[in-house]
């Protein structure tokens, strides 16, 4: 039973595959340009911020599509200091929308998909350099994965950031960018005001990293989930049998010490009965004797 458990962990473990990084815009260098949007606004100040990422970008999925579990930015080239930010209350959502890059419209519920989720719930951030990472570095774990299939459509991150971050002017630095048209993401974001039903719209978006948890195709799904199912029937019925051989085994046993005691019992009988035949002929024993001795005095009395 302990192997069985054993297998269908790791079978249900394989349903997921390991986790992939994807980046958007995907670059072979840093982005030609930095900014302070989204995350690092003032303190006392608010902003919404929508940036949409080309399904194109994430064509390393397999087909099914993934769990994103978090993103990840990195400061621009020309900051050299340590990056920290607290921001007091922020929310982050994703969703599936039918709007390209450089095509977002200003209002920004027309660009938010039907499958939109809060990833991460409103309240304080901590935005901070992991230890030991080298590329994008500032982490953002979400508190709820998001089902994203390329397949669908673009991907679209919103922001409310209802409180700017606390520190110094320029402390943090600014989140490294890109800026050329025509390439995978673009932005539209509010004027200092997260109420705002508009904004204005920019080629620029934050270089992202995404952290994903691949599904597989349906297919392959139905494969695995079979194969747990023919083991389970399989060790069902070897479990099944057994037990049956068991009970045949303990039936035959209590057949064997029936039958023993019979054959005990009998013996007894028997030697009970012998035992009072013998104590009958045992006396006669020396009148036989007496008997033999008298014909073998005639007989020698004869002889003389």
């Amino acid at each position: 039973m302990k192997t069985l458990l054993v297998f269908l962990a790791l079978a249900v473990t394989s349903v997921r595959g390991a986790e992939v990084d994807l980046n958007s815009p995907q670059l072979d260098r840093r982005g030609n340009d930095s900014t302070t949007a989204a995350f690092l606004i003032l303190g006392n100040s608010s902003q919404r911020y929508q940036q949409v990422y080309a399904a194109s970008d994430f064509a390393r999925l397999p087909e099914g599509g993934g769990l994103i579990t978090g993103i990840a930015f990195q400061r621009n080239n020309f900051e050299d200091r340590f990056f920290g930010a607290f921001i007091r209350s922020i929310q982050i959502n994703f969703s599936t929308t039918l709007r390209n890059p450089d095509d977002l419209s200003t209002t920004f519920a027309l660009n938010v998909g039907l499958d939109d989720l809060v990833v991460f719930d409103r309240g304080g951030l901590t935005l901070g350099e992991a230890i030991a990472v080298e590329y994008f570095p500032i982490r953002i774990q979400f508190n709820h994965s998001f089902f994203y299939d390329p397949a669908r459509g673009n991907l679209l991150m919103d922001v409310r950031n209802y409180s700017g971050y606390l520190g110094q002017p320029n402390l943090p630095g600014e989140l490294d960018a890109e800026r050329t048209l025509g390439d995978s993401v673009s932005v539209v974001g509010s004027a200092l005001d997260v109420n705002a039903l508009v904004g204005g719209s920019s080629t620029m978006g934050i270089v992202t990293r995404f952290m994903i948890t691949p599904i597989p195709e349906p297919g392959s799904l139905s494969l695995i989930l079979l194969g747990m199912f023919g083991l389970g029937v399989f060790w069902w019925s070897r479990t099944k049998r057994r037990g049956s051989v068991g009970s045949e085994s303990r039936a035959w046993q209590e057949k064997g010490v029936m039958h023993e005691g019979v054959e005990r019992n009998h013996d007894q009988r028997v030697a009970a009965r012998a035992g009072s035949h013998s104590s009958e002929i045992v006396p006669s024993l020396p009148r036989v004797k007496c008997l033999v001795d008298r014909q073998s005095h005639t007989e020698h009395q004869s002889g003389m």
